[in-house]
């Protein structure tokens, strides 16, 4: 199957977290800016760099057929070598993006921390990084001591990995432990998201949800908050495997495999660098939700497919695609 021949890709190129991408980029020789980008591997599907992306709040782009300096563009460029729009060029609302992106996506793919909940809104991450530094050190007093120094669970998981299998097993025990207790005082779910997941599941969507935290507290929030219903497939952090989490696309990759779908039938929707990271990686279509005002670029400049600030948004989106 292609998302098997993809998921063992996404294994063999994951090592350390890197991913070494094939891809050809035409670039203008009068400038030296990427016009488009194709993948030559046959597992991914061609991708267009976007230049002019990313529109929010009402903000209106142009979307055009162009020529660059040396010719024709390929199918799928919608920019100038220059990265201006061509005279005469249609305009899209942000809505019109949206509804765009959306139309051809089968499965709706949702990050966890940021577009659905807000993981450590009652249980601070910084505190749950310290419990876990203490949980090592009294096992391994130097990774300890290096594990003090964050205050990312997520890092302080890596660290208890990297010093010993078995002592990187306990600390991925309490880390999840740590979540789901989390969630539990997380409060409600993000604006907007209860209302996206259930448009996705209305215009006849498959939904997963694809996290880097463990699939026991987004089952566990979605439980509490009675939204399991909507959500056919819940892929969290690979046990053991971290570098398999995102951006890996691995989880993406497994949930369309388990969706019995191509991933590049797939949107998913994310809050972070990684998230987008991950789609492209994979042949998904991205949306970036930027909950913080200075993710908008950071995405943009990551190629998301379109970005907003609102999940209401995109439940909206959803009902008109």
């Amino acid at each position: 199957m292609r998302v098997q021949a993809l998921r063992a890709t996404a294994a063999g190129q994951a090592e350390g977290g890197s991913l070494l991408m094939n891809t050809h980029r035409a670039e203008s020789a009068a400038t030296g800016i990427s016009v488009c980008a194709y993948s030559s591997t046959r597992f991914f599907k061609p991708h267009p760099i976007r230049l002019n992306k990313a529109v929010i709040q009402g903000k209106t782009i142009g979307i055009h057929d162009a020529e660059s300096s040396d010719g024709p563009s390929k199918p799928g460029c919608d920019a100038t070598a220059s990265g201006r729009p061509s005279e005469g060029t249609s305009t899209l609302t942000h809505a019109d993006q949206l509804i765009e992106t959306l139309a051809n996506a089968r499965v709706v793919l949702f990050g966890f921390d940021g577009p659905v909940c807000d993981v450590f809104a009652g249980l601070p991450a910084p505190e749950v990084a310290r419990e876990l530094a203490a949980l090592l050190s009294a096992q391994d007093e130097a990774a300890g001591a290096k594990a003090a120094q964050t205050d990312d669970p997520i890092e302080v998981l890596r660290i208890a990995h990297e010093a010993d299998t078995e002592l990187g097993q306990r600390i991925e025990q309490a880390l999840t432990a740590a979540e789901v207790r989390a969630v539990a005082v997380a409060g409600q779910p993000i604006p907007g998201a209860v209302e996206a997941l259930r448009a996705a599941r209305a215009a006849g969507r498959g939904v997963a949800v694809v996290s880097n935290n463990s699939a026991e507290c987004v089952r566990a929030f979605l439980e509490l908050n009675g939204l399991r219903q909507y959500v056919t497939e819940i892929v969290g952090r690979p046990s053991e495997q971290l570098h398999l989490m995102k951006p890996n696309p691995f989880p993406l990759i497994t949930a369309a495999e388990r969706m019995h779908i191509d991933v590049t039938s797939c949107t998913l929707i994310g809050d972070s660098l990684s998230d987008i990271q991950a789609a492209r990686a994979a042949g998904a279509t991205a949306i970036g939700y930027s909950n913080v005002p200075y993710k908008a670029n950071q995405f943009t400049e990551a190629q998301a497919d379109v970005v907003t600030e609102d999940m209401q948004d995109i439940a909206d989106a959803l009902t008109t695609a």
